[in-house]
């Protein structure tokens, strides 16, 4: 058997969760003062303090050997048969139909949480083919904060809190804290992730697309598979104007994306492995073709081009 937990705040989608979740025993860590009322398989127990310590409070309080996390608003896409065995699992979560993130969701009673967010298991870990239909990440600033006073030199708060600033539109807060991360971190898949969030923002925000590529470039000798990285190239050099340079990038997303195995642990924008690069190369024939009908001879890349 596997225990299910959720932290509840006051959620009004907590219902469509817990019926996605079948008859399993569920223990629900009520961060709020309301009092609530489930069906019977659920425990319901009041809260407080971090979120780590939480988690491992309420698997204390379970009576099963396996652990799977849900947050609210989250569906468990099957919730028949779960055969669980070995190590701690990650499982693909998506989000909006568009993002698949891998993350530990399941795990063994006595491996303990070690952060705030609740992500990271002091334990190794493997895949298990398990989706969950994510909801968008609340908004945990002020736990950061506070974790940032309690550990000022760890890698994973700056990480976490440079993530938060991402989600919250503060940009130059964004880049200080994922610089420090860059600085500090050698966990290779997060210095690498948050490289390509740097890239994204230099070039869609800022409107910088060589400091982008400066970004996006250890990217790609990291993992040369993720259809990702290589449509952002493509995106820089649609920005610059350089339309045959932009295609060619596009195309590349397409061939390697179709050769990444989807088993590894980094997350998967799903239109960049076939919507997003088709539809941006058609759109640089369709401005190559417009700007060579208005200007015979001109090469395309001369060009200032609109935003796709």
């Amino acid at each position: 058997m596997i225990t299910f937990q959720i932290l509840y705040q006051g959620e009004k989608n907590l219902e469509e969760t817990i019926d996605s979740i079948g008859d399993y025993p569920i223990v629900i860590g009520n961060l709020s003062s309301n009092q609530v009322h489930f069906p019977d398989n659920c425990k319901v127990i009041n809260v407080t303090g971090r979120r780590d310590e939480i988690r491992n409070r309420l698997t204390a309080l379970s009576e099963t050997e396996w652990q799977f996390y849900l947050n609210p608003g989250e569906t468990l896409s099957s919730s028949g048969n779960l055969e669980i065995s070995g190590k701690a699992k990650r499982v693909y979560v998506v989000y909006d139909k568009l993002l698949i993130s891998k993350e530990t969701r399941i795990w063994r009673k006595g491996q303990l949480f070690s952060n705030p967010l609740c992500e990271i298991l002091l334990a190794e870990d493997e895949p298990i083919n398990i989706f969950v239909a994510g909801c968008e990440g609340n908004d945990c600033l002020e736990g950061l904060l506070n974790w940032k006073k309690e550990c000022p030199n760890l890698a994973d708060v700056d990480y976490y809190l440079a993530l938060q600033y991402l989600m919250r539109k503060e940009y130059e807060l964004f880049l200080k804290h994922a610089r420090y991360f860059v600085f500090k971190s050698n966990a290779m898949l997060s210095v690498i992730l948050i490289n390509y969030y740097m890239a994204q923002v230099y070039l869609h925000v800022y409107k910088k697309p060589q400091d982008a590529l400066s970004y996006i470039s250890p990217c790609l000798v990291e993992r040369p598979l993720m259809a990702e990285f290589w449509c952002l190239v493509g995106d820089c050099f649609y920005k610059s104007g350089i339309l045959d340079r932009a295609k060619a990038f596009f195309q590349l997303a397409i061939r390697f994306g179709r050769e990444r195995k989807t088993d590894d642990e980094y997350p998967m924008e799903v239109n960049k492995y076939e919507e997003y690069p088709r539809k941006m190369i058609e759109l640089c024939q369709e401005v190559t073709r417009v700007s060579t009908e208005i200007t015979p001879g001109t090469a395309a890349h001369s060009f200032s081009q609109p935003n796709p």
